[in-house]
């Protein structure tokens, strides 16, 4: 779920266990039909914070 969003990053409250810093995701916004790559920057238990690495894309 995101929890804080701006135009270069993000705020994901996830289960982190998988992610580690540096790894390439991508999110998806439904509801704004938008997609977005990013890069881990930092985690945190349950967060994660997301540096936006493209513009964001229609899906």
């Amino acid at each position: 779920m995101i929890e804080d969003i701006s135009n270069s990053g993000c705020r994901l409250h996830i289960n982190t266990g998988k992610l580690t810093a540096n790894d390439i995701v991508k999110i998806q916004v439904p509801p704004r039909q938008l997609s977005f790559v990013g890069k881990v920057v930092w985690l945190r238990c349950d967060e994660a914070g997301i540096k936006f690495t493209s513009k964001p894309a229609k899906l």
